[in-house]
């Protein structure tokens, strides 16, 4: 832990972007579990609810690979 610390204080631009990725990506699946929780009794979000995951976790998942590139 020391080290992460370290190597985020001394600039180190790809580690600081890889967690910001993870937390991104930890957050996103925390807000949609949570929704489907309080929505799973929706029949029309039954039908809908893979294929909105799939394409909003491939943005996501898109826009992290793009600043873990750009960095």
């Amino acid at each position: 832990m020391y080290n992460l610390i370290n190597s985020l204080s001394n600039g180190d631009q790809k580690m600081f972007w890889l967690i910001f990725d993870l937390i991104v990506i930890a957050t996103f699946h925390l807000i949609w579990f949570s929704y489907l929780f309080f929505k799973r009794k929706d029949s029309e979000l039954q039908s809908i609810r893979k294929p909105l995951y799939y394409r909003s976790l491939q943005y996501i998942l898109c826009i992290c690979l793009g600043l873990l590139i750009a960095a």
